[in-house]
């Protein structure tokens, strides 16, 4: 039997719901034969002007469909909130934590930054990592911390090559200036594997020389080595000023570098192009 047609319970003054249009009464057409408004046919009213429901969380609109745009939005301001919660409870010393990231204007991750990273991890990305990130979130990048090792790194490469070439120029002295030229071709050789650190890979090299060249990792140790070096150039003065100046100066001023890198706490940053980690092993 149809449900209009459906004996119904009588009402305390003994009107059938049915017939209550006939009487005078604005029933609607909830009880019409129309299947556009038969029973079952219309979803219960809902006393506000639009009826949301929750799915997974989020609201829709079920009376217009999806509000797309609204929703992302709602899905940024959520998964953005619940990440810059997590961030905030890393401790300032961690090393191991997880950094989370956080979705650009776009609604999507960075490229180089879509799943959460350690905060060591962090600190060694590359200079372009760091670019493409920030830009991602739209941020200025004289924001970004300037690592004086990155410079330090690219003194050296520059150093190596003075080195051999003012080494070389002043082997032909005939008085002591030959062992400073000597001393300073070594230099740059070593200054090679130190700041090319691929070559230990490629070169058959021994055991105890990489050892020795691995002590070179920190900028304090970087620090030291071309310090010394350039101490041993500015020697050479006490003869007669020669080329070695050229290198000593340039020593001094990547050991400087790495010293300030240091002193503001900041990894030792490799470039990729020379074999590191990232443009640095360490990028803050």
């Amino acid at each position: 039997m149809h449900e209009a047609y459906r004996s119904l319970p009588g009402t305390p003054v003994g009107i059938d719901p049915r017939g209550a249009g006939t009487m005078g009464f604005d029933v609607g057409d909830y009880f019409s034969n129309n299947p556009r408004f038969g029973p079952g046919a219309m979803r219960p009213r809902s006393p506000f002007p639009i009826d949301y429901e929750h799915e997974n969380g989020l609201a829709r609109n079920r009376s217009y469909g999806p509000d797309q745009e609204s929703w992302k939005e709602e899905i940024w301001r959520r998964d953005n909130k619940l990440a810059c919660l997590l961030n905030g409870a890393i401790p300032p010393y961690a090393k191991y934590a997880l950094v989370h990231p956080m979705k650009g204007k776009d609604g999507e991750y960075p490229v180089d930054f879509r799943h959460p990273k350690t905060v060591d991890t962090m600190r060694v990305l590359d200079n372009s990592q760091l670019d493409r990130i920030m830009q991602a979130y739209c941020l200025p990048l004289d924001l970004r911390p300037i690592n004086p090792s990155i410079y330090g790194q690219w003194i050296g490469v520059i150093c190596i090559l003075l080195c051999l070439a003012v080494g070389i120029a002043n082997l032909f002295h005939l008085d002591i200036i030959i062992l400073f030229g000597i001393i300073c071709i070594i230099s740059g050789l070593i200054l090679i594997f130190v700041e090319v650190p691929l070559l230990l890979r490629i070169c058959p090299t021994s055991s105890t020389f990489d050892t020795f060249i691995r002590r070179f990792t920190t900028n304090y140790m970087r620090a030291a080595i071309y310090g010394v070096m350039s101490l041993i150039q500015w020697l050479s003065i006490i003869r007669y000023a020669t080329s070695l100046i050229a290198a000593a100066v340039l020593l001094l001023l990547a050991a400087v570098c790495y010293a300030l890198a240091g002193l503001k706490g900041q990894g030792f940053v490799g470039s990729k192009t020379l074999g590191g980690q990232g443009v640095a092993q360490m990028i803050v």
